[in-house]
């Protein structure tokens, strides 16, 4: 699993391509099968990071009028990324 403090999405997703390209051992169909599989575990783990920052930053400025019209992560995810693009 990652840590969100100390590591993003992106460094979680890069440090696993290259655990993958550096064994030798796996077959090219299962290297893409992994490959696959970490490209969707990084866009679920950034779409909770972006969620997470969200409500930190609601917490912090709950006044700013700029996000009043949202009513929660999963809306304000949904309208600036697309939901599940």
């Amino acid at each position: 699993m990652y840590n969100m403090k100390n590591q993003t999405a992106v460094e979680w997703m890069v440090e696993q391509v290259e655990l993958i390209s550096n064994n030798k051992t796996l077959s090219k169909k299962d290297a893409v099968k992994l490959y696959d599989e970490v490209i969707q575990k990084a866009k679920a783990m950034e779409k909770e990071q972006i969620q997470d920052a969200l409500d930190v930053g609601y917490q912090i400025a709950n006044e700013d009028v700029k996000f009043k019209h949202i009513q929660t992560t999963e809306q304000y995810y949904n309208e600036t990324y697309g939901g599940d693009k």
